[in-house]
Parts: structure tokens; C-alpha cells; sequence
């Protein structure tokens, strides 16, 4: 499905929400997965929502998409993604 064709060209609006790549101790992955998905959906105007279940220290099966720290709410578990993604939305790549 080709969400330019399917919805925006019928001007349906679209919001990704939920977006993420399971951590598995692969910060690098994640970040060229991600940057990825914000950069095509930026380019046809589709606002995304990070996803962020609060989960960081599961079994390897767990859903571990934990982003903040809700510990200290200004600080993030691994501020090179957020980094990147931010850079991204921002244009300041």
C-alpha cells in the first residue's frame, strides 16, 4: 500500500503513530531503521508519534520500545536515537 496514493492523494489525512524498532541492544540498527521511516513519511507531509511503552529491561521476547526515562523525564535512555530523529524532524540533518 502506498499511503501518497491510497490516502494523501484523496486527501485523507494520515498520522503514523506508534513507530518503533525493538531495542535488542542494536542502537545503530534502530537509528538507520527509524531515521528512515520519519525521513519518507516527512517527505509526503505525514506526521509520526514515537513509540514508547516504558519497557527497557524485559525478557528478550518482551516488547522493549522504552525511549524516556521516566525516572528523570528530561533525560533519555539513549540519546543518540532521539538524537537522530529529532535532527530529522527538525531539518537539521
Amino acid at each position: 500500500m502506498n499511503i501518497e496514493s491510497t490516502f494523501l492523494a484523496m486527501d485523507i489525512p494520515v498520522i503514523i503513530t506508534e513507530f518503533g524498532a525493538l531495542n535488542k541492544d542494536n542502537v545503530d540498527e534502530r537509528i538507520e531503521c527509524l531515521s528512515y521511516l520519519l525521513r519518507c513519511a516527512k517527505n509526503v507531509g505525514v506526521p509520526c508519534v514515537l513509540w514508547d511503552n516504558g519497557t527497557f529491561f524485559a525478557s528478550a521476547q518482551s516488547e522493549r520500545f522504552g525511549a524516556m526515562n521516566r525516572d528523570d523525564p528530561v533525560m533519555w535512555r539513549e540519546p543518540q536515537l532521539i538524537d537522530a530523529l529529532m535532527k530529522i524532524a527538525t531539518g537539521k540533518e
